[in-house]
């Protein structure tokens, strides 16, 4: 029995310890395919960034946790000043799938809490705004360009990754901008004739992802 258990812890002393803690920040766009936010943006595109920490063991799951933030901003009729945000808290499992010593294909579903919001000025200085609270699904796919920092090259050491992914992001409720507010800059005047809510309307943020990342693993 000894003869075989000794080579065997041999072998687990001498593997390296893996990498397993993600520091992550990506930089991409959403796209948004609902007419009514032309009027946020003067493209259907959103530009985006994510930071977020994850951790990944031994096999192919890993987890992270994620804080983004999407905005755009715009003119109308040459009159109103309007602008959107996106904020998004999500927490994302990823699968990867090694196909060489440093390229890995990888898959990676999110959910979480996002809050929208809009704002929209006219010449007057009188802001009219709302936000509102949504759930945010997400699916894409992508590669993963892996590079050992350490002298040795030592793939279960500390590394730098570099991704690149596409997918599709899913808002099953549409943004409900229902009670958006009159707010006036302080020195503005006459005072606001209207303190009730006003409709601004629905938005479906649903729409295609593109996203080109990095991390660093220790």
């Amino acid at each position: 029995m000894r003869r075989f258990l000794l080579p065997l812890a041999a072998l687990v002393v001498a593997r390296p310890a893996a990498a397993d803690v993600d520091l992550v920040a990506r930089l991409g766009s959403i796209w948004v395919t609902d007419r009514a936010f032309d009027l946020f943006s003067t493209t259907d595109a959103i530009p985006s960034v994510q930071i977020g920490a994850g951790w990944e063991g031994d096999g192919p799951l890993s987890f992270e946790l994620v804080y983004g933030f999407s905005g755009s901003a715009a003119t109308t009729f040459d009159v109103l000043e309007t602008r959107f945000f996106l904020h998004q808290f999500q927490a994302a499992a990823l699968y990867r799938v090694p196909f060489s010593p440093n390229w890995r294909a990888f898959g990676r579903g999110a959910a979480g809490f996002e809050l929208a919001g809009v704002r929209i000025e006219d010449p007057r200085a009188t802001v009219l705004g709302d936000t509102a609270p949504g759930l945010g699904l997400e699916g894409t796919a992508g590669i993963e360009l892996r590079l050992p920092i350490s002298a040795s090259g030592n793939p279960w050491a500390a590394s730098l990754g570099f991704t690149v992914e596409a997918g599709y992001g899913w808002r099953p409720i549409a943004a409900s901008f229902d009670d958006a507010r009159v707010d006036r800059d302080g020195d503005a005047e006459p005072p606001p004739v209207r303190a009730g809510p006003v409709d601004v309307g629905d938005l479906d943020l649903s729409g295609p992802i593109l996203r080109f990342g990095g991390l660093l693993r220790f």
